[in-house]
């Protein structure tokens, strides 16, 4: 009996586990894993509050150094329904830190972009290319200039377009090709009633006045983000339109 108790003894006093407190050891689990989700990182914003004379571009390169930031600004208050008409005293959210390259548009925006931006001219104007004189003056001078400067648009990209559509014309002009194209600058009424522009400060954008059309065009160059974009946008013959802002010094 004494073999059997002393055998049990070192039995148990082998298999226990050793602890030199003399207390029972606790059960160690092995963690599991601990995976991070994905998570983006959340942009810091600054309020901004639009002055007048403000447009998305003339924003974007303030802020970010570039005009074509315009569809991150856009991105990034995706609430505004038309980034051509923003006005004095409406608060826009600017990113803190300056993003390393420009946004694409979200495919929502990308869509309301297209529904809103339609061309002037559905199509280039045929007919013979006219002799441009080299550094030919125009009545217009002063306005293209002054159109130019308030929306960021060379000047002499404003006289291009002008002699493009209607050699520098005045007044009621149609393409005459059924088109639908009006004016001095040939909009279509619909593209007008969102880019069109009061230049003369009589109280009417109008459509047919060349003072209004020129300042309307300089807006829709702006916001389409420049002159490379917006040409493309604008329609008509961009070549011949080059072609004419080089002969003023562009």
């Amino acid at each position: 009996m004494d073999k059997i108790a002393t055998s049990a003894i070192f039995f148990l006093t082998f298999i226990a586990p050793s602890n030199q407190s003399g207390l029972t050891p606790s059960l160690q689990l092995s963690q599991a894993p601990v995976r991070v989700s994905s998570i983006q990182t959340q942009q810091k914003f600054k309020n901004y509050q639009v002055e007048s004379g403000d447009t998305f571009n003339s924003i974007a390169k303030k802020q970010y150094g570039s005009e074509a930031y315009w569809a991150t600004l856009w991105n990034d208050n995706p609430d505004i329904d038309n980034p051509a008409q923003i006005h004095a005293g409406d608060t826009l959210k600017l990113r803190l830190d300056k993003p390393s390259l420009p946004d694409a548009l979200t495919s929502d925006l990308q869509s309301k972009y297209e529904e809103l931006h339609p061309s002037p001219t559905p199509s280039p104007t045929p007919g013979p290319s006219p002799v441009i004189a080299q550094g030919a003056s125009s009545d217009f001078d002063g306005v293209y200039q002054a159109a130019g400067a308030k929306y960021g648009v060379p000047w002499q990209i404003l006289y291009g377009i002008h002699h493009m559509e209607t050699g520098g014309r005045d007044g009621a002009i149609t393409s005459g090709y059924g088109t639908g194209a009006q004016g001095p600058l040939q909009f279509m009424p619909g593209t007008w009633a969102i880019y069109g522009v009061d230049g003369n400060g009589d109280g009417t954008a109008d459509i047919n006045n060349a003072v209004d059309a020129i300042y309307g065009a300089a807006n829709f160059i702006s916001a389409h983000g420049g002159v490379d974009a917006g040409l493309r946008a604008y329609g008509g013959d961009t070549n011949l339109v080059l072609s004419y802002a080089k002969s003023r010094g562009y």
